[in-house]
């Protein structure tokens, strides 16, 4: 059994150097063998003698195919291997300092072991702390599991090359025509049997911590290899990173655009009466149409000339609807990384444009304030993320699992989110960004879901929120002081909040930090410049408002720069009175049952 001690101890540089050599040996084969079949039968030459000398001189060939076919093999599988090992030993490194950056260890068997938190802990900071561990432990278990099951694979193959070299078993030389088939020949036969296996995948149900041992272990060729062939297995792996992800979902959006074209036709073709009575529209071919009109979405957005930077990082066509993840910038190297989730009515073909853009000037905001902050090297990277599938102003609000009345899409999208923003945080392994989600309307609450479950996020920011499916912020796994509220005055689905039916409304939690949507005059704002007031549901990404800017301000890590306040209106009074009269009369009501049942 191959141990963390022994992969540890691993060096691909003896295999790669051992090419060169091979290399060598098998040109002075080759020529020795054509000379050597040259003059196996020369003109003129018959009788006893001939035969018996041409006999002799194919077995001496068929042993020269065998060495060729050999040579191949052990060339093929020798550099396959030492490249094999570089990456995992990658897999060993991401590991290991992952653990020392933590303050754990990795034993020679492989167990992890905690060397305790960092020394001053408050006793405020005591359950975060643990809890994170925790998460850094099962983490690196995950690490140390995969790596190793790669290293096997790796191992074994190449131990079955070996073998049937040993044993010389690679080709059956003898049945080659000696006259007419070149060693050539051989070498491809004895080449393809030397070929390794690319270490499988985890499970489709893996956490983001194990896809992102597994490909940490992975040479850059055998990720270029994987990501060509299987991209249905990169593309939408969480704990992969950012480059390989686009690079595998801008192939399946190529392959997705025509398999839909050819489904839409014959499906029109089969129901020439697609269309009712009334005009609606037979469900499949709205269904397929509205598919292909997100791929062609995201095929515009991504190779727009004026929309530079962008990466495909989610596409999943299996569901009623498309879903998909852009990002705006580098995902993989940026200092700074914000995931935003929109809500109610949000989808692929009729919203990713607008957020896409949302998101590039959030981008260049938060770059300015962090650049202005004193970090002129830093780097953020947004992405809009429409990987659940938001309740619509369809037919769907009457089904409970589909209605923005009920949390179940939530719930159901949040595990995803979940999953996602775990996923930028492992592939990153002991470099993570500083990572901040962004929640607008029922994009919040899934958000809320998604950050109760730890996703490694270092601040989030809610806006617009009908609830957050908890009680108090620190529910959220997010370090205290790191959750922002922003409700804008004249918001509905932000005095929704107050009837508690969504979790406690963000402007009253407790836990929560507040920020200011009013105008800011140049006076009394951090920049400098005036800050412009939003109003209603919609206005939180308005240009140089103070809603977008502190977004930027939490982005950039510049807490300092957050315009604080707290903008509850005549629509949270009344919703708080809705509620408080509603709580008055279920407590009324359990009194007089109380009252009433202890007569008996």
């Amino acid at each position: 059994m191959i141990t963390w001690g022994n992969v540890r101890q691993w060096n691909g540089n003896p295999l790669a150097d051992a090419v060169g050599p091979l290399n060598r040996e098998y040109n002075e084969l080759i020529s020795a063998g054509e000379d050597l079949r040259a003059s196996n039968a020369p003109d003129g030459w018959s009788g006893p003698a001939a035969t018996a000398a041409a006999e002799k001189g194919n077995e001496i060939i068929d042993g020269l195919e065998e060495w060729a076919a050999e040579i191949a093999a052990a060339r093929r599988a020798t550099g396959a291997v030492g490249d094999a090992i570089n990456g995992i030993k990658n897999g060993v490194r991401e590991a290991e300092e992952l653990a020392r950056a933590h303050n754990f260890g990795i034993r020679e068997d492989g167990s992890v072991f905690d060397n305790g938190p960092p020394p001053g802990t408050s006793a405020g900071q005591q359950k975060a702390v643990a809890d994170e561990r925790r998460a850094v432990a099962s983490e690196l278990k995950a690490r140390v599991e995969q790596v190793l099951r790669s290293a096997t694979d790796v191992d074994s193959d190449f131990c079955k090359v070996l073998e049937r070299v040993l044993v010389r078993r690679t080709i059956d030389a003898g049945a080659y025509d000696n006259e007419s088939t070149s060693l050539s020949a051989a070498d491809n036969a004895g080449a393809a049997l030397g070929s390794l296996s690319i270490p499988t995948p985890p499970a489709a149900d893996a956490s983001p911590a194990q896809n992102a041992a597994w490909w940490a272990s992975l040479s850059e060729a055998q990720r270029q290899r994987f990501t060509n062939d299987y991209p249905q297995l990169v593309g939408n792996r969480d704990g992969v990173s950012a480059k390989y992800r686009d690079l595998a979902n801008r192939h399946l959006l190529e392959q997705s655009k025509h398999k839909l074209e050819t489904q839409l036709a014959a499906a029109k073709e089969n129901n020439p009466w697609y269309k009712d009575i009334v005009g609606l529209e037979n469900a499949e071919i709205g269904e397929l149409e509205a598919k292909l009109a997100s791929v062609n979405e995201l095929d515009a957005l991504l190779n727009d000339p004026a929309r530079p930077d962008r990466h495909l990082l989610e596409l999943d066509l299996s569901k009623t609807r498309a879903e998909a993840a852009v990002a705006n910038g580098d995902v993989d190297t940026a200092d700074h990384v914000a995931v935003f989730t929109p809500g109610f009515t949000s989808t692929v073909d009729g919203s990713i444009d607008k957020y896409d853009q949302n998101m590039a000037d959030l981008r260049a905001k938060s770059e300015h304030l962090a650049h202005r902050g004193g970090n002129p090297d830093a780097s953020v990277a947004t992405v809009t993320y429409l990987g659940y599938q938001a309740p619509q102003a369809d037919l769907g609000m009457l089904s409970p699992g589909q209605s923005v009345a009920n949390d179940t899409a939530a719930r159901e999208g949040g595990q995803e989110l979940n999953s996602f923003l775990n996923g930028i945080d492992a592939s990153r392994g002991d470099n993570p960004p500083h990572l901040t989600s962004l929640g607008h309307s029922y994009g919040s609450l899934t958000s809320g879901y998604a950050l109760q479950g730890g996703t490694g996020v270092d601040d989030a920011v809610v806006f617009g929120s009908p609830g957050l499916g908890t009680e108090d912020a620190s529910d959220l796994k997010v370090p205290d002081g790191h959750v922002l509220s922003l409700e804008a005055n004249k918001d509905p689905v932000a005095d929704i909040g107050r009837s508690g039916h969504l979790g406690e409304d963000p402007s009253a939690m407790p836990g929560m930090g507040h920020g200011e949507t009013e105008a800011v005059p140049k006076e009394r704002s951090p920049t400098g410049q005036d800050l412009r007031g939003v109003e209603g549901h919609s206005g939180y990404f308005t240009p140089d408002s103070t809603s977008q800017h502190n977004m930027a301000a939490v982005i950039a890590g510049q807490h300092d720069q957050v315009v604080h306040g707290n903008n509850t209106d005549i629509g949270d009074d009344a919703g708080q009175a809705g509620r408080d009269i509603a709580s008055g009369v279920k407590t009324g009501v359990e009194d007089t049952w109380k009252t009433i049942t202890g007569w008996f």
